[in-house]
């Protein structure tokens, strides 16, 4: 993971440029206490000219995200933000051009 982690960081550290980094299962990162602090310090750096895309499983708790957090600049996405009601899932049915589904049958499968 450091290695993957280093190789996308290089390419907004030696380019000087602005960017998007994306990391994903960053749960299994933020374990690692080393890769946690050299992350964190990299942010620090970073933020105000890259945005950072943080895909994780758990909640992040690095001191950087947690000060932008703070500043308005987190959005923070959680699996109930996914979720999706009856009206919800036949619309997207309806838009997709799928069957349409009696309430009954929509009942047994989706609830």
């Amino acid at each position: 993971m450091f290695y993957n982690l280093m190789a996308g960081i290089e390419q907004f550290t030696t380019k000087k440029s602005k960017g998007l980094l994306i990391i994903d299962d960053w749960q299994y990162g933020q374990g690692d206490k080393e890769i946690s602090s050299f992350f964190n310090r990299v942010l620090a750096e970073l933020m105000e000219r890259i945005q950072v895309v943080l895909i994780s499983r758990e909640y992040v708790p690095l001191a950087t995200v947690e000060k932008a957090r703070i500043g308005g600049k987190v959005l923070d996405l959680t699996q109930e933000d996914f979720l999706l009601d009856t009206q919800d899932i036949q619309s997207l049915f309806a838009q997709e051009g799928l069957a349409t589904i009696n309430k009954d049958c929509f009942a047994q499968c989706f609830i």
